[in-house]
């Protein structure tokens, strides 16, 4: 662009007009904003450029003689080199001596360098404080986190993956199966003794595996609070994932020398309960057990028995994280760097979600809203319609496990406690 010859246009044209309406002065000078002095009803506000010229870096106005390398406050955004430089920084006191310089420093907290602004200052030995963006929850990667509410829910081990179904949360404590109701804001509590190998949360239905059951997997209607075992043949029935009518599991045969862990479906509306066959093994979404290859992502329909390949060349193993609908996400390497890819069975479409900075992994997917962890490890969340990312929590949270239902985020951190995020 050609900068440089409209700003000289612009000053031409200035000075034509205020020679032609202003007229001259009586020693012939002309007067404009823009003639390096600060004169007539000029003030810093109408005419920065004069009035500000000392101390005009900082007063978001990108002026003649600057540029994002001389003044990158005005002119430029700066980036953070860690969360660090962007939530705490230490600013001054715009307290003003007679040559219009800070005398008193302080630090402040939750500011962000966005646009790039940073600090107050006097100008004109006349406080500025509004050169910083105070960011009502917290700020990373030079932008304010978004507007969002945390709610502390509980503790657990780790280990007791805490996960989320439209208004419910559940979790297991040492006791037996926690839920949290988001509307109600109330908790029940589910005496037993659930094995800490996955349990699954959908509608009104828990199904967890019982330790003290022989392993076996059992039901509880969390509207009428019955409680009821779906199996009993299997040896440590783990891993359950329902979706509908189906529940998909690994059970381990304790009539066979070494436990042969099998994959099986079992239907809850007629209670029928079969082996899948030998190398389905996946999650359950849209009537599809749906798993991945170094060849493909494969889908097995349940009705019809059959198994479809959407072919894909994968750098590695991996396995599907998780399904939501049509769309599956999983971690897969991108230059080095772990990163979060999505596919859509329905136009066999595969894409990164984000150039990964630091390593991403664990995403969650619910409808079009996608969460993983990233960096050390952080939230952040992806809409898939507006194809834009934010973070949830800075790089530094150290969260453990997560899942999300919508823009509701349930996580827990490295100490064990549970929290809730909800995004506006």
């Amino acid at each position: 662009m050609r900068t440089g010859f409209f700003v000289f246009s612009l000053i031409t044209a200035s000075f034509v007009l205020l020679m032609l309406f202003s007229g001259c002065t009586g020693s012939g000078e002309i007067k404009f904003c823009g003639d390096g002095t600060c004169n007539g009803d000029e003030t810093i506000t109408t005419c920065p450029r004069d009035c500000g010229s000392v101390f005009s870096c900082g007063n978001r106005v990108c002026d003649i003689d600057e540029n994002s390398v001389t003044c990158p406050r005005d002119c430029g955004n700066v980036a953070c080199s860690s969360d660090a430089d962007c939530s705490t920084f230490t600013t001054t006191t715009p307290e003003c001596d007679g040559n219009g310089l800070n005398l008193v420093s302080y630090t402040t907290a939750q500011f962000c360098l966005n646009p790039g602004l940073v600090g107050s200052k006097c100008i004109n030995n006349t406080p500025v404080t509004n050169l910083v963006e105070e960011c009502a929850y917290g700020c990373a990667e030079n932008a304010c986190l978004p507007a969002q509410k945390i709610t502390l829910l509980g503790k657990a081990d780790l280990g007791n993956l805490p996960t989320i179904f439209k208004n419910r949360v559940a979790w297991i404590d040492s006791i037996g199966i926690m839920v949290y109701d988001i509307n109600k804001k109330s908790y029940t509590h589910y005496n037993g003794t659930p094995a800490h190998a996955g349990f699954s949360l959908y509608e009104n239905s828990l199904i967890f595996t019982d330790a003290g059951a022989g392993m076996g997997l059992y039901q509880i209607n969390l509207d009428t609070n019955a409680k009821k075992g779906l199996l009993g043949y299997h040896f440590s029935s783990i891993a359950p994932r329902q979706d509908g009518n189906y529940v998909v599991y690994t059970g381990y045969d304790n009539s066979v020398a070494g436990y042969v862990a099998s994959n099986y479906l079992y239907n809850l509306g007629t209670n029928v309960d079969k082996a899948l066959p030998a190398g389905v093994s996946g999650l359950v979404s849209n009537g599809y057990i749906v798993w991945l290859q170094r060849d493909g992502v494969y889908a097995y329909n349940i009705k019809w028995e059959n198994i479809a390949k959407h072919p894909l060349t994968l750098p590695s193993k991996r396995e599907i994280s998780d399904i939501s609908g049509n769309k599956v996400v999983w971690t897969d390497v991108n230059n080095g760097k772990s990163a979060i890819f999505e596919y859509d069975l329905d136009t066999n479409m595969r894409k990164i979600l984000k150039t990964p900075v630091s390593d991403q992994f664990n995403p969650v997917i619910s409808g079009d809203q996608v969460a993983w962890l990233e960096g050390g490890a952080g939230i952040y969340s992806y809409d898939l319609i507006k194809g834009i990312g934010t973070r949830v929590t800075p790089l530094s949270t150290n969260v453990y496990s997560l899942d999300n239902y919508g823009k509701n985020i349930v996580y827990q951190t490295m100490d064990g406690n549970i929290f809730l995020a909800q995004i506006d």
